[in-house]
Parts: C-alpha cells; structure tokens; sequence
C-alpha cells in the first residue's frame, strides 16, 4: 500500500516542474551555448549541464513524459538502494514480488517495512521536488555493491567519479575510501573525475570551460553561507545559533553574535573534533566488516549532515543507516538508551513534518533544526556501531 501511495503521488507530483525545470534549463543552456550561470537555478558543475542535454530534449518533446519518467526511475533507484543494501547487510535477497527460498525476503517483511516506512517522507520529498538525490544515493550504493561483491572496482570507481562531477556533495562518502587506505581504487575514481570533466573542455572549449568552473567554485561553491531555516545540514545549524541574521521568518535564533566567516571556523572545527574519532578507528582496524559496512553507511549518512546546503530532500540518504540501525533495533541490539536514542532521533526526523503538526510548526521545527538533531542521532548510533568488537561486527553483516 506504501509503495502504491509512493507511486501515485511519484506520477501526481510529474505535473509540477521542481527542481526538474532547473535540469532542462541546464541541458538548454549547454546545448545553445548560452552562458550556463546567466539563470539562478543552475548551481551545479559545468558537466552536470551536459548531462542535462537528453532531459531537456524530452522535456522539448513533452514535459509530462519526461517528468514521469524521471519520477519512475527515482523510485526503480530507491528499490535498487533497498535491494542492494537488503544483501549487504543481511544475506539475502529481497523479494518484491516472489520470495523463492528462505534466503529471500518480502516486502511486508519488518526488516523491509520499518526502514520503508522511516524514509517513506523524504522519498515523497524527493518527489514532489523532482529531484536527483535518490539517483545519486543508488549509484553510491550501488559502487560498493560492485566493489564489494563483484569486485569490479574500475566501474565502482566510475560511478563515484560520475556522482562527484555531478553534484560534489557526495565528497563526503568518497573520503571513507580514504580512510580505509584503498589508495587504488581513490586513484581511479580521480582519473575518472579528470576525464569525466575533459568533456567540459571539449564540449565548451578550453577558455569557456575554465571560466565555468572558476565562476562554479568562486560565486556557488564558496559562496554558500546559508542561514535559512530550510537549510538543515549542521552548517545551517550553526549559522542560526551563532549568526544574528534573519532565518527566514522575520526572527533571529543566534545564542552568540559571530560573523558567517567566524561561524564557519567553529562548524570546521567542531567537526574535525567529532570525526576524529571513527577516523581514527577507521584508520586503525583491520577488520574488513567493519572497514566496507559499517563505514560506508556512516559516510552516507553524512553527505546531508556535512553538507554547506541540506534541504530536507537530501535526507533520503539515511536510508541505508535506517535499514542497518532497523536490523539490530528488531534483533534486539539496541537496548537500554540506545533504543530510546532512536525512537527520539526518529521523532525529530519524521515527527516534525508538515503532515504532522502543520506548516507553522513544521518551520519553526526547521528553524531549530530538528532534522539537523535526529540526524545527528542517528550519526552518533553508526558511530558507537564502529567500537563493536571484531567478533560482534561480523556478525552485523551476516
């Protein structure tokens, strides 16, 4: 029935433009040589607008046939993520229709339906917003699928190297390969990038291309202080408890009076503080378990955390830290108040949506960054994850 909802308002939300407007725009501007950062709603990567070139021409055929098509290949990647990580961390193999053996499991099974239904809001988010985020979280998964179990580490590394070129945000997972020296595979995927990004040059020409990429990182990329309540990664956070400015509803929430430049200092060095740790642990073990499972579904969930920009789309990238921290609250490993850690970290998460307590409360939970706290909730439960025992974090991913 979640999955029928999911598809309906999928193909319902088609009719509206979202971010998609902005995707065929891009793909307008690349294909008739007009200045691609000339209309505000292009904040990507000069290649990324390349990429946009087949969405604008089907969108030029028709806006409605390009928009449903977009919106069910959203959903076959959010099924690809359940699937992928279903084997991963569990042994087996998910079943949508027909489970064959008792290796399969099916959809109404609680290790599918209680993840399912905690990412079910930021799924409907990313459809009614038309965006790309789910797409880009299966293409990660879907890497160190590749990497993992089919040990095709040259197209592992292609598809990092394409979400990189893409939308940058994605750094975050990609430094866990760097953490658990896989000094190879980081030297592939930055080949990749290189030659991914070539195509600029080639496409654009060589002094075009340069001046899109310097605009990019000087204007965009660098000039992403954001203190809007929308804006729910641990920057936003910060900025709006430290920076007296506006947070978008006629108020200011800042406890200390810093500038952008100053809050910016605090939030890298806070960060460093709290990474330094599962960094350092990362860094040091030698189990693979622990090294490729545990640490990919923490650097995942990071992406939106660390990222300058967050909007609550983003969020879907918990995902497969709910499949994880779901298994082990059914197994009967989260006790005591890690169990309580949860349910509060989920109540932050989902409880302060709009279908919950209204669009007024709903904002001034964003203004004090609700998803921002139930995020890092569930950051923090990944991380206690790592100080698992040899012996015990092999038998997480059984």
């Amino acid at each position: 029935m979640l999955f029928l909802l999911i598809l309906e308002e999928s193909i319902r939300y088609a009719f509206r433009e979202g971010d998609f407007v902005g995707y065929a725009i891009a793909g307008d501007y690349a294909l008739h040589g007009k200045n691609l950062y000339s209309h505000w709603l292009n904040t990507w990567p000069p290649l990324f607008s390349i990429f946009c070139i087949p969405i604008y021409l089907v969108d030029m055929l028709s806006p409605l046939f390009a928009r449903v098509i977009w919106q069910l290949s959203s959903l076959a990647a959010f099924m690809l993520v359940f699937k992928r990580c279903i084997w991963l961390f569990q042994g087996k193999r998910l079943a949508w229709f027909n489970a064959k053996n008792l290796e399969s499991l099916r959809p109404y099974d609680p290790l599918v339906l209680l993840p399912f239904a905690l990412s079910f809001k930021y799924l409907l988010d990313n459809a009614s917003n038309i965006q790309i985020n789910v797409i880009m979280l299966a293409l990660c998964v879907e890497a160190v699928y590749q990497w993992k179990e089919k040990d095709r580490s040259v197209w592992a590394a292609f598809l990092i190297a394409l979400t990189l070129s893409l939308k940058v945000y994605t750094l975050f997972f990609f430094v866990w390969f760097i953490l658990i020296k896989q000094f190879r595979f980081v030297g592939i995927t930055l080949l990749f990038v290189g030659l991914l990004n070539l195509l600029c040059f080639l496409f654009y020409g060589p002094d075009l291309a340069w001046s899109y990429y310097t605009y990019w990182w000087t204007e965009i990329a660098q000039g992403f202080p954001m203190i809007h309540f929308k804006n729910q990664s641990f920057f936003g956070a910060i900025w709006r408890l430290t920076v007296p400015e506006d947070v978008g509803l006629g108020v200011q929430t800042n406890l200390i009076s810093l500038s952008m430049d100053e809050a910016k200092k605090l939030i890298y060095f806070l960060v460093m503080l709290a990474g330094a740790w599962p960094a350092w642990h990362l860094l040091k073990t030698s189990d693979a378990a622990v090294k490729r499972l545990q640490g990919m579904v923490l650097f995942i969930a990071l992406i939106p955390l660390l990222s300058p920009l967050a909007w609550k789309a983003y969020f879907i990238f918990l995902l497969p830290a709910l499949i994880v921290l779901s298994s082990d609250l059914l197994k009967g490993k989260l006790n005591g108040w890690k169990k309580v850690l949860f349910w509060l970290s989920m109540v932050l998460w989902i409880g302060s949506a709009e279908l919950f307590i209204g669009r007024t409360l709903a904002e001034w939970a964003q203004v004090f960054s609700f998803i921002t706290l139930g995020t890092i909730g569930v950051v923090w439960l990944l991380i206690l994850r790592l100080s698992a025992n040899k012996k015990e974090a092999k038998n997480l991913v059984k």
